[in-house]
């Protein structure tokens, strides 16, 4: 944790290239005056003993002077978060790995060449997917005009066995990628705040893994670089 507190800290603040995150200073907040949004519904159904983790972080910054209320952001109950990913980046991937494999496709992994396979979404549907995702963006931006933290699991399940086929939450079966559904969001959301400064760890948490992630806005992550393809 110490490793990933001391990147977090070379790494947020703003980076000059995204209009969504001004170049402010930091406001100054103590325990007495941070204001903590809470949720284990957001995201749809959990485990128990994940829901419990969150009361518990819930309480302890409770304890410590915070004013703690249940909260969530506007709208991401609502939206299958999963289903906009694979329009959006099953059309932008798809672009970008046609010009990169060309005719070597077949020299990707399986699985890889199962994504790139799936049917992509028309214009119509991406550019609804990018209106959905902007609401997202506002909903978020919103949230953090109220509080400075929003406490929320990151996973619906604690940590599920390798390669397995399904995950079950409350007796139902789900398909593995539920287990995204809780960071997906935020994901795409990313240039509301410039992602969403995101510490994934609680004392008291669940076992095998760690549900809690405590988030506040920020900015400046580094931007990935498109490598350049030579023409043929």
């Amino acid at each position: 944790m110490r490793d990933v507190a001391l990147a977090l800290a070379v790494l947020e603040g703003p980076d000059g290239a995204d209009w969504y995150a001004m170049p402010l200073p930091p406001a100054a907040r103590d325990d007495a005056t941070l204001r903590v949004g809470w949720t284990h519904t957001a995201f749809g159904a959990v485990e128990d003993e994940i829901a419990s983790a969150i009361e518990h972080a819930a309480r302890a910054l409770a304890d410590s002077g915070a004013v703690v209320e249940p909260a969530e952001p506007a709208g991401f109950a609502d939206v299958d978060a999963n289903a906009l990913t694979l329009q959006l980046y099953g059309v932008e991937a798809g672009a970008y790995f046609d010009e990169l494999v060309g005719d070597r496709r077949s020299d990707l992994h399986p699985a890889m060449q199962q994504r790139l396979d799936l049917p992509r979404a028309t214009l119509a549907e991406y550019v609804a997917a990018e209106a959905a995702v902007e609401r997202l963006r506002r909903d978020l931006a919103s949230f953090f005009r109220r509080y400075d933290v929003l406490l929320c699991p990151t996973a619906p399940v604690v940590a599920p066995p390798h390669d397995a086929e399904e995950i079950r939450i409350g007796g139902a079966a789900f398909a593995p990628r539920v287990s995204m559904r809780a960071t997906i969001p935020f994901d795409l959301t990313v240039a509301a705040s410039r992602g969403c400064r995101s510490r994934s760890s609680w004392s008291g948490g669940a076992s095998r893994t760690r549900p809690c992630s405590a988030r506040a806005p920020r900015s400046r992550l580094p931007r990935p670089r498109r490598p350049s393809v030579p023409a043929a």
